[in-house]
């Protein structure tokens, strides 16, 4: 609960979040993820009203290849598919039914 605060603060006092992930594998990232998603939801319910310009980059590192575009494409759908996976999760713990995917 504290780390969901925490991110919940941060997240909040920022106009863009941006999260680095190291390499191709975006698993080991799995529950930073998940805090972020909660996060953002929470911060969508305290600023229904405002017209808040917050936005969340992936920052992705240390990928070797010459051709990573190509290799990241697939861990680039993955990503959006376990992001919009997590965001119904917690959509669903925080009673917001119209929420349905991360954008």
């Amino acid at each position: 609960d504290h780390d969901n605060e925490l991110a919940t603060l941060v997240i909040g006092l920022g106009d863009v979040t941006i999260l680095n992930i190291k390499g191709e594998n975006t698993s080991e990232v799995r529950d930073v993820l998940q805090i972020a998603v909660h996060a953002f939801l929470r911060m969508k319910i305290v600023n229904h009203n405002l017209t808040l310009r917050q936005s969340c980059v992936f920052l992705h590192q240390n990928v070797p290849a010459v051709n990573a575009k190509e290799k990241m494409e697939h861990g680039h759908r993955k990503l959006q598919e376990d992001l919009d996976e997590m965001t119904k999760e917690a959509a669903y713990q925080e009673k917001m039914v119209n929420i349905k995917s991360f954008n």
